[in-house]
């Protein structure tokens, strides 16, 4: 783009920031340089679609690098991006192996321990773990784009492919079988991992919120902390069961007979031992490596007492026998058919999708800590090959270690050369040194275990969620109490659904907002959040911070007419000049569909009615797109096409109190409709409700209240008792006549090729329904509209728009420069604005994006040989919430913006965020004086630094 570059104008008075309740009336007469509406040139259909697809699936530009380059260095870009090794590799030199090899032989120190421990966590002898610590490091070395991750089984996932493969077959009667089985959920487990990377679906990992794994990691590593209890007392017979109940009972069971003293004794003192070393490690990095050797040198010291005592004699349980030799082949061990077939796939997803989310969680943090771009997609596909190749080498599922990966970090690792460093000291130990842990003793393995996981039960994290955001401490809880009192299983399904819930409740909850003029400016704010704004007079100003979704649509044009109806009242009790025009601030609605744009055509017949003007202030290019027939030419749609009882009667219902200019009350409704199904199944009635067709009968006779329907009903009993007789010769034909000229009116053709004018999402969803009950079933049909509807969803959530603004002439006001040419950007500074709330679900992708529009600038800026970039200011107004992933990001984005000199600055930030934002600290953090009560305000306060040197 074309930068336009201009001073600020300094001349308007500053407004504080505001958060508190408002005090405002009345009202303010405006004046204001009028702008004519940016409306963009119609988009071809082909060139809509690619643009949509590349911001969906190819938002990071994978394909630029490859621009105008010749074809041999096409190839060799296209072999890096599969082999990063290739890239990195031609600058390695011996001083990033010295930091490689020690990073290497530290981590190996603490693997092999481990490994062997979280096998038997798995349900599976002890060579499988150091099998899953050789080969899968070395694919990632190769193909991995993180240079800090240290690979290998980690304790929540082994944990959880121990517990579901139990499920279906027992480890002790039928050990091979449930061998096969681990195999078979590997290679699931890598196939969805690599899936997910190669058609870059990454984004779907990030349904699973921070709040949701903060809770469910916690909730594993106490349930794995119980289950070590049989290898810490040295209980012999022990429940299979992981919930806390099942496991205390067990445990308390066996308190007379079933403990053994000499294995307490060993397992609390080495476990002692162990958390000392970690909390040195903790509170000196100097002496990280104190943590990282100690597993080692506890399974050493363990193995040697117990050998010279022969404590296994008494009762002390012992891991006996490992395998010597590396990886034999699992190929053929792997159920290519039968009933385990889908039994792997099903585990192996579930694993491989919690393995990925732990090691790109691990991956962008360390990726973050030193500057560098992880790419999420690179990173599933390289995790995907390892395990897939893994599980034909007799491994089980691996993934990023947080622990290791930190060890890895600290001891100055460079690249990921230090875990091929790892995978020559497992493949020593698996030719040399397995004999020598035939004494290791069970307790020393189940005292590792508990202090690793120690660290997952993050308690600062929950107590800033409470202080964050209530929703995710919820989900943190829910996550947290599935797991320990019912499943791993369970306690994930509790996340995500709580997770999907607060997705949902954002889209069909939307907040509005009615504004007001702050003294001084031609800027419009919050009344609640700035109680010096005026309102003006006659005029009602309502923002929607929401794209307007089939979803929403109907919540939205009730609310804004509750606002409506509100301002009125007072208005009657000032004795003011009545409301003649409602104007809706459209800047946060990135996007309507056609039950949007029908809810808008609906709250136009009613605001007739009241002699009120509707007015669209700053609609969005696609929005003005989509919305070009309503604004010049008025069509009515009135689609109502119900596959469900009650949306139907809740839709017809809705169209005609519309018409007649009443409130209709949904849940009232579905109450009324709900009672009269369950009274008629008593009554030998099938399901009843709304018909289009008599109902717009009985609107065109005259009905005044739903008397006419008693009425109906005195007739039809007449009916029953006195004339059904009359009907013994009615032919068959006739009735399937009626039928059919009762349904000829539900094909709305008009109504299809309008969503096709408007939203081609929609009309996929209509056609989608269509095939689907004519050619399948109405189930099918209707399942599917479920789900593209579903996907349209998601795609808004995970997907929000961004734009970079610039000033309008003499004005300030910003706007998109893409919508207005004539808008100039300011010297030194980009404003981007965010088009949604910061969620769990798109805040990664937010904050990359936002660094994206910062290089394309600085880019520029360089060719052009303008002033460096100094501040990158945030417009906030469409941003209605943030979570804890929200605040985690905006974190993220402060530290990359540190290491380039740039400042962020936060403008208009809502009520709400602004409490989030004190509570999390990111507030002192960037400092209070970088967050503006408006763009213009903020511009005016650092364009003249923005111009120094």
């Amino acid at each position: 783009m074309s930068r336009r570059i201009t001073d600020a104008d300094p001349t308007t008075n500053e407004p504080e920031i505001g958060s508190g309740p408002s005090s405002f009336r009345y009202r303010e007469p405006v004046s204001h340089h009028i702008h004519e509406l940016g409306r963009p040139p119609k988009q071809p259909l082909l060139k809509e679609l690619q643009h949509g697809f590349k911001e969906t699936f190819f938002a990071d530009e994978p394909l630029r690098a490859y621009k105008d380059q010749p074809g041999a260095k096409k190839f060799l870009l296209i072999l890096q991006s599969i082999f990063p090794i290739l890239e990195w590799g031609r600058t390695y030199n011996f001083s990033k192996f010295k930091g490689d090899l020690i990073a290497g032989l530290t981590i190996a120190s603490l693997c092999v321990p481990q490994d062997i421990a979280y096998a038997k966590l798995a349900n599976l002898d002890p060579q499988y773990g150091l099998y899953s610590s050789f080969v899968p490091p070395l694919i990632y070395a190769f193909m991995g784009s993180s240079r800090d991750i240290a690979i290998g089984p980690v304790a929540v996932v082994s944990l959880l492919l121990g517990t579901l493969l139990q499920n279906e077959i027992d480890p002790v009667a039928d050990k091979h079988a449930y061998m096969r089985l681990a195999f078979t959920a590997t290679f699931f487990a890598g196939l969805t991992q690599f899936v997910l990377g190669f058609f870059r679906l990454g984004f779907l990992i990030d349904f699973l919120s921070h709040a949701a794994i903060v809770g469910f990691m916690a909730g594993a590593a106490v349930t794995i902390g119980l289950q070590q209890l049989k290898g810490l007392l040295g209980i012999t017979n022990f429940t299979k069961k992981t919930d806390i109940v099942s496991v205390m009972r067990s445990v308390w069971s066996s308190v007379h007979h079933g403990w053994n003293w000499q294995t307490i004794v060993i397992g609390l003192s080495f476990l002692a031992f162990l958390l000392l070393a970690k909390y040195i490690g903790k509170k000196n990095k100097k002496f990280f490596w104190v943590a990282a050797i100690a597993p080692l040198t506890s399974v050493i010291i363990a193995t040697f007492c117990v050998g010279i005592t022969r404590a296994d004699k008494d009762g002390v349980q012992i891991v006996k026998h490992i395998n010597k030799g590396i990886n034999p082949s699992s190929v053929h061990e792997i159920y290519w058919s039968g009933e385990f077939l889908l039994k792997g796939l099903k585990i192996g997803v579930v694993a491989g999708m919690i393995a990925l989310t732990e090691a790109v969680a691990i991956g962008r943090t360390f990726a973050s800590m030193k500057d560098y771009q992880l790419d999420g997609n690179k990173e599933m596909v390289a995790l995907g090959t390892m395990n897939i190749v893994g599980s034909m080498a007799s491994c089980f599922v691996a993934t990023g270690s947080f622990s290791r990966s930190a060890v890895n970090f600290m001891a100055g690792c460079q690249t990921a050369v230090s875990n091929i460093v790892m995978s020559c000291v497992v493949l020593l130990t698996l030719e040399l040194i397995t004999p020598l842990f035939k004494y290791t003793p069970n307790a020393v393995l189940a005292s590792i275990i508990i202090a690793a996981v120690v660290g997952l039960v993050d308690i600062k994290a929950a107590v800033l969620l409470w202080k964050i955001d209530k929703f995710d401490f919820v989900a943190c809880m829910g996550a947290f109490f599935g797991v320990i009192f019912k499943s791993v299983e369970i306690g994930l399904l509790i996340a995500v659904a709580i997770s999907f819930a607060k997705i949902l409740l954002q889209v069909t909850r939307p907040r509005t907002a009615v504004l007001g003029k702050l003294p001084g400016t031609n800027v419009y704010r919050n009344i609640n959040q700035y109680p010096k704004a005026t309102t003006v007079s006659g005029i009602v100003i309502i923002r929607v911070d929401s794209a307007i979704y089939f979803s929403n649509s109907n919540y939205i044009k009730e609310r804004i007419l509750r606002w409506l109806s509100n301002e009125e009242e007072e208005v009657q009790k000032l004795n003011l000049p009545r409301i003649q025009y409602l104007v809706i601030e459209m800047s946060p609605v990135t996007d309507i569909d056609t039950s949007g744009i029908h809810s808008f055509e609906e709250l136009h017949k009613s605001l007739q009615r009241r002699e009120v003007q509707i007015v669209l202030a700053n609609p969005s290019p696609t929005v003005i797109e989509k919305l070009g027939e309503f604004l010049l030419k008025g069509l009515k749609i009135g689609v109502v096409a119900g596959m469900i009882a009650l949306t139907e009667a809740v839709a017809i219902g809705r169209t005609f109190a519309s018409m007649k200019d009443y409130q209709l009350d949904g849940n009232k409704e579905m109450v009324a409709l709900g009672t009269m199904n369950i009274v008629g199944s008593m009554a030998s009635c099938f399901v009843a409700t709304g018909s289009f067709s008599r109902s717009a009968v009985n609107f065109m006779a005259g009905c005044q209240t739903a008397v006419s329907n008693i009425v109906m009903s005195c007739v039809v009993l007449l009916t029953l008792e006195l004339i059904t007789p009359l009907f013994k010769y009615t032919p068959n034909a006739v009735l399937a006549s009626i039928i059919i000229a009762a349904v000829v009116g539900l094909v709305d053709i008009k109504a299809a090729v309008l969503l096709w004018k408007i939203d081609k999402f929609d009309f996929v969803a209509c056609m989608g329904a269509f095939f689907g009950v004519i050619f399948k079933s109405v189930e099918i049909g209707l399942l599917i509209a479920v789900a593209i509807s579903f996907a349209k969803i998601l795609l808004q959530v995970t997907r929000p728009r961004t734009a970079v603004l610039g000033k309008l002439p003499g004005t300030n006001v910003y706007r998109n420069i893409n919508q207005y040419p004539k808008a100039t950007t300011v010297s030194g500074i980009v404003i981007i604005r965010v088009d949604s709330a910061i969620y769990f679900s798109n805040s990664n992708y937010i904050k990359e994006r936002i660094l994206r529009w910062l290089s394309n600038e600085e880019e520029e800026v360089q060719k052009l040989n303008l002033p460096r970039i100094q501040y990158l200011v945030i417009e906030m107004s469409p941003v209605t919430d943030i979570d804890t992933s929200g605040i985690h990001s905006f974190e993220e984005l402060h530290k990359s913006l540190q290491r380039r000199e740039v400042q962020i600055v936060l403008a208009n930030p809502s009520p709400t965020v602004i409490e989030k934002l004190y509570a999390s600290d990111f507030a002192h953090l960037i400092g209070e004086d970088k967050i503006f009560p408006s763009v213009a305000d903020a511009i005016i306060t650092l364009a003249p630094k923005a111009q120094e040197p």
